[in-house]
Formats: C-alpha cells, structure tokens, sequence
C-alpha cells in the first residue's frame, strides 16, 4: 500500500460490493410486492384443524 495512494483498490472492491448488495436486495424486495401476500408466504392456504377443549 503506498502512502500516497492508500487504500483506493480495496476501497473501489468494498464499494462495489455495497453497491451490488443493494442492488439485489432491492430487486428481492421488487418481486416480493408483485406477488400477493399468499403467494408470498408460499400460497399453501390449509389451515391446522382446532378442535375444542372440554
């Protein structure tokens, strides 16, 4: 690592890396709200059967 120049390379990657992690989550968080919330959870709509106590 130079004195003049620093860290730049390993900043530049770091950066990158930010960047490319927002961009996912970002597209992640976009397809989730074109799904509707069942299918979202996984669409499965069965329910567990409650049966009475008593």
């Amino acid at each position: 690592m130079s004195a003049r120049n620093g860290d730049k390379a390993r900043f530049q990657k770091n950066r990158k890396r930010r960047l490319f992690h927002r961009a996912q989550i970002r597209t992640l968080v976009a397809g989730l709200a074109v799904k509707s919330p069942d299918e979202a959870s996984g669409g499965t709509k069965r329910r567990a059967a409650v049966t009475p106590k008593g």
